[in-house]
């Protein structure tokens, strides 16, 4: 087996009293699809950017991350590219979208050639975009920009932080269509943050979840779906909205509410929520079960399943 691109060892992160992560363990391989899932202010970002090595200096780490492939911190835009949330709030609102392309390609291989990159991300007319300012795209085209110039620098790793949340449905469809044929094609590790079940199963080829900044569960992506492990990841695939014509039941939801950053519970963080929580839930941290690759941390999952 090849030496993994990144490895996390009880990785915690914090901000100054605020506990962002603590404890989480994996692994992401080459050509590894991650998909990150979790409640909002879980730490599903955070970890993405811990992965790629793109913490802001006023983060605190502790335990292990390391990037054996590269052999320290990756480089970032050449090593690695992201594409966040919203398109509109990474691109220079007064620049030409080729100018601004250009100038990442520039930085990276030498080269101002913008418009073959736009081309690769399957802008229509790639020459008059090139031309156009940002406010003349539409969403899911400046969605396309930002993608482009997360791969200016030929990076092995993308990371995507809600890279389609913000489209309507059919573009998202779209984009993720394309940024499965680009990983497939260029041989990119992805790691994606969603909180989109049906996008986690599509895209992904692993699955990590995370609640209250603690992994909670994670393995391949069609086991986890199959036979969740961790009673809050079925709360999570049982609350993944149907849109059959049946109006006879409630929509479902995850009971109860997340805790505030930094607030946690003792014991399992999600003992208060959770419906098959013992005594023993409300003291000891669970353990993880399974392998290091597959596995739960909870105290009622079947280790023998993995």
């Amino acid at each position: 087996m090849s030496a993994p691109l990144i490895r996390a060892d009880g990785l915690g992160v914090s901000y100054g009293a605020l506990e962002a992560l603590s404890g989480i363990s994996l692994e992401v391989r080459a050509g590894d699809r991650l998909a990150i899932i979790g409640e909002s202010g879980s730490g599903k970002t955070t970890l993405a950017l811990a992965l790629a090595g793109l913490l802001p200096a006023a983060a605190d780490l502790s335990g292990g991350l390391a990037w054996p492939v590269w052999g320290g911190r990756p480089r970032a835009g050449r090593d690695t590219g992201i594409v966040f949330q919203d398109a509109s709030g990474c691109l220079d609102p007064v620049m030409r979208v080729g100018e601004q392309v250009g100038e990442v390609v520039e930085a990276h291989r030498g080269t101002t050639d913008a418009v073959e990159l736009l081309r690769l991300v399957e802008l229509p007319d790639p020459a008059s975009i090139a031309r156009a300012y940002p406010h003349q795209l539409s969403g899911g085209q400046r969605q396309r920009v930002a993608l482009a110039l997360a791969l200016a620098g030929a990076p092995r790793l993308l990371v995507a932080d809600e890279a389609t949340s913000a489209l309507d449905p059919v573009v998202q469809a779209r984009i993720a269509e394309l940024i499965e044929r680009l990983c497939a094609a260029r041989g990119l590790t992805l790691v994606f943050v969603t909180h989109d079940i049906a996008l986690a199963a599509r895209l992904g080829t692993r699955l990590a979840v995370i609640y209250a900044a603690r992994l909670v569960e994670c393995g391949n992506t069609a086991d986890v779906i199959a036979a969740p492990r961790h009673p809050y990841t079925r709360a999570l695939l049982s609350a993944h909205l149907d849109l059959s014509p049946r109006a006879d039941r409630p929509l479902p939801t995850v009971p109860g509410q997340p805790p505030a950053a930094g607030a946690w519970p003792a014991g399992c963080r999600f003992a208060p929520r959770c419906a098959r929580a013992e005594d023993r839930c409300l003291s000891g941290i669970p353990q993880w079960r399974g392998r290091a690759d597959a596995g739960a941390a909870c105290i009622l999952a079947d280790a023998a399943s993995a």
